[in-house]
């Protein structure tokens, strides 16, 4: 017999990246008015709540994109570990991850790259690690061919991002 979904454990995660504890047991008590008491309507009432904070962050924190791309980033990360513990693809948190840390990446003062760091578990993920990639070209399209990753469970090539320097070794800026 399967061991049961650690949805304590998901709770307690929603509250650290921000949800009120009463307003989760709100929405939990609407959600079952309306929905089977199933482990996948439980689920898909996490996946809910997921998608309503990624809303209410782009909505309240427009004015400072900064702390809109890192709180929706540790979303991701949590939509992320609950993909995997469901036995689900993540890569559509992934690709939440990486567009967030593009567009983090886009605020810096200083003129970026971008590498695509892959893990070892798909074929493609060995050819395109190492890759670089302005940061202009990224934010026109994300270079992770995703859709042909052969990871069972789901991409999880990333970015790392460096600072360019100029002929004498200095930092570049944005100006």
């Amino acid at each position: 017999m399967p061991a049961a979904f650690p949805f304590d454990k998901f709770k307690k995660g929603l509250i650290k990246i921000g949800l009120n504890e009463t307003n989760y047991y709100e929405n939990l008590s609407d959600w079952m008015e309306k929905n089977p008491n199933t482990e996948q309507s439980k689920k898909d009432f996490f996946w809910y709540l997921y998608q309503s904070l990624l809303s209410s962050v782009a909505k309240n924190y427009c004015h400072d994109l900064n702390s809109m791309y890192e709180l929706q980033r540790n979303i991701y990360c949590e939509m992320f570990s609950f993909l995997v513990e469901s036995g689900k693809d993540s890569t559509v948190a992934q690709k939440g991850i990486n567009h967030c840390d593009i567009q983090k990446a886009a605020l810096s003062e200083l003129k970026m790259d971008g590498e695509i760091i892959g893990g070892n578990r798909c074929k493609l993920a060995s050819k395109i690690t190492g890759k670089t990639y302005s940061l202009k070209a990224l934010l026109i399209k994300d270079a992770i061919p995703y859709d042909r990753c052969s990871r069972e469970g789901g991409c999880t090539c990333n970015y790392g991002f460096r600072p360019l320097r100029d002929s004498n070794g200095k930092l570049i800026g944005i100006h």
